[in-house]
Formats: C-alpha cells, sequence, structure tokens
C-alpha cells in the first residue's frame, strides 16, 4: 500500500493503523513523489491519497 499525504501527521496516523493489521505500507509527502514511488514500486496494490495534493499543477 502506498500513503500519499502532504500532512506528516496523517500519514503516520494512517501507517500505524494499517500496519498494524500486518499491511506493508510506504509513504509519499507530495503527488510528484507519490507518483515516483508507484513507478518504483508497480507491485503496490492500493493507493490511498489525499485529494489536494501540492506538486501535481
Amino acid at each position: 500500500m502506498l500513503v500519499v499525504d502532504d500532512d506528516v501527521r496523517n500519514i503516520f496516523a494512517i501507517t500505524s493503523v494499517l500496519e498494524r493489521q500486518g499491511m506493508v505500507v510506504s509513504f509519499a509527502e507530495n503527488g510528484r513523489k507519490g507518483i515516483e514511488a508507484l513507478k518504483a514500486s508497480p507491485n503496490v496494490d492500493v493507493v490511498l491519497m489525499d485529494v489536494m495534493m501540492p506538486e501535481m499543477v
């Protein structure tokens, strides 16, 4: 799973919950880095992304 959010508090909270459920979670702090992370790891099954992301214009 890939979590993309520009607020590190959200990343921490979401990642903590998902990892307790046994998921392997990676994260990115903006949209551009999120796309780069997805390209680098094409085996990602789910992307949880904030709708209002910087670096996407």
